[in-house]
């Protein structure tokens, strides 16, 4: 937007850039925001922006453009919004002059318009999920004002209202970022009052005299990214209910609300970010699995290899028999392998992975059962589909850490064939969690923007495919949160194709309620 200071300005105002919470720019004059007793609020701060961006590359001195941020306290949780109010009398009467300038291909005057912004803004902290804030706090928005003249069906002049991401960082070593927000977007057209009414009541609320023209607010959800960074009501009326003269004063005001929040990537795996440091991804709902890449370091990783490649022994399944079904080999750090150092930080090392997961899931607390297993699979062994848990005893092996400890040159995945992944719209889904701060929509209303029932989202076929990955480590849950065994968490390690897997394996039961 540049640095440049609208006419409208008070003198000493600042220049354009972000508004935040943490760092409110501007005077502090208005009515939002105060006490009972008159006494300012310290969040209710009004927000001078200046010259506007138009996408015909003209300027218009839209003076007053004033963005607040509003803590509502009656939101709860310490949730908040931003309101947009922007005069409209140089950007109505530009589109009326344009719109007869042309005719299209029926005769019908050409929908000529423009669009205007605000100032960028940040979504408030207290708005935002533990799970992916420290990223998405810098992320950038802003609202959109898009005016079209009239046209075919349209008796005058109309205002659309949307939100826009600008974008921000990403995490490392992923890909396909989508932020998936609900949100509530609320604009209206208002008339002010006429003559010595309009002085006297020009610096009080505006529902003192002036006229509601057109209002719309709807719940939207949406997945902002870079190919769908755009999302907002339908076009209103600007003018088409004035009488002559009138639309001179005519103002927008918009509010935008943030009630969920959250973060999916596609690479490496599509899954939801529940945790930012290390990197937690959830990529299976059913069953509940979670990846951490580059979990443990290269040279991590070759120490444990070191450390159980000299006691290495044909694999057994739980009952303690040799089976075809498990063709590789493997060894248990027990007696003295369980006291070398090595051991003792990869123990750490799952300890704070399980207690990472818990937290994220709200699962009941791990605890480690047996010892650390280390397995090696030369080309062509594989270990067929197997529950982790002993015969169907789900209370021993609630859960299992396995972390990946060499790359395979081809072959070797980890197949979940009854898991369908974290999709996208799973993850839309999951940024709608939350209770919203107001009554329920009425019997028979559309669904929010974005999002529709199960039955017509598209159909994944089912089958995760972990692949190995030198330092990536998973978690998965064998056991349901109500405690009943979770059958989609049968799995299979398909065949070594070429080069050498190495795993380490550490299963977990869950802790007995206090």
């Amino acid at each position: 937007m540049g640095g440049q200071q609208g006419k409208g300005e008070a003198p000493g105002s600042h220049p354009a850039g972000l508004a935040t919470p943490e760092q409110p720019r501007g005077s502090d004059r208005g009515a939002r925001g105060a006490g009972e007793d008159g006494s300012r609020s310290s969040a209710g701060v009004e927000l001078h922006l200046g010259i506007l961006e138009v996408s015909e590359g003209t300027v218009f001195d839209c003076a007053p453009l004033l963005t607040s941020w509003c803590q509502h306290h009656s939101l709860g949780a310490g949730k908040g919004g931003f309101t947009w109010r922007l005069r409209l009398s140089e950007l109505l009467p530009s589109l009326e002059a344009c719109g007869g300038g042309g005719r299209g291909s029926g005769g019908e005057p050409r929908a000529r318009g423009s669009q205007c912004t605000s100032l960028p803004f940040r979504i408030p902290r207290a708005a935002l999920p533990a799970a992916c804030r420290g990223l998405v706090e810098q992320h950038r928005w802003c609202l959109v004002c898009e005016a079209a003249a009239a046209g075919r069906g349209r008796r005058g002049p109309t205002l659309g209202v949307s939100l826009r991401w600008l974008g921000g960082p990403s995490y490392p070593a992923t890909s396909g970022a989508s932020l998936c927000c609900e949100f509530l977007l609320a604009a209206r057209c208002l008339s002010p009052p006429s003559g010595a009414q309009a002085e006297a009541g020009a610096d009080q609320e505006r529902e003192s005299g002036w006229r509601h023209v057109a209002a719309d607010r709807r719940w939207l959800r949406h997945a902002f990214h870079a190919g769908q960074p755009l999302a907002g009501l339908p076009a209103l009326p600007a003018a088409g209910r004035l009488a002559a003269g009138e639309a001179a004063g005519l103002e927008l005001e918009a509010h935008i609300r943030f009630e969920g929040v959250a973060m999916h990537v596609q690479a490496p795996l599509p899954g939801l970010v529940v945790h930012e440091a290390p990197l937690l991804l959830k990529v299976s709902e059913e069953p509940c699995l979670l990846l951490a890449d580059a979990f443990l370091s290269p040279e991590e990783c070759g120490e444990v290899r070191a450390l159980g490649a000299p006691h290495m022994k044909r694999s057994k399944v739980s009952a303690g028999d040799e089976t075809p079904l498990r063709t590789s080999w493997g060894t248990f750090l027990t007696g003295p392998l369980a006291q070398q150092p090595v051991a003792a930080r990869l123990e750490g090392r799952v300890r704070q992975l399980a207690a990472l997961a818990c937290e994220a899931e709200g699962r009941r607390a791990l605890q480690l059962g047996e010892a650390t297993q280390i397995v090696r699979y030369d080309p062509g062994q594989f270990y067929a589909l197997h529950l982790d848990n002993r015969a169907g005893d789900s209370s021993r092996r609630a859960a299992t850490v396995m972390i990946y400890i060499s790359d395979v040159e081809a072959g070797g995945a980890t197949h979940f064939p009854r898991s369908c992944g974290y999709p996208l719209e799973r993850a839309l889904e999951a940024c709608a969690a939350g209770a919203r701060n107001e009554p329920a929509p009425p019997p028979g209303a559309c669904p929010p923007a974005g999002h529709s029932p199960r039955a017509g989202q598209p159909q994944h076929p089912p089958g995760l495919w972990v692949q190995p990955r030198e330092g990536r480590a998973v978690i998965f849950w064998s056991r349901l949160p109500g405690g009943g065994e979770d059958k989609a968490s049968i799995h299979e390690a398909e065949r070594v194709e070429a080069g050498t897997k190495w795993i380490c394996t550490r299963w977990c039961r869950e802790q007995d309620p206090a």
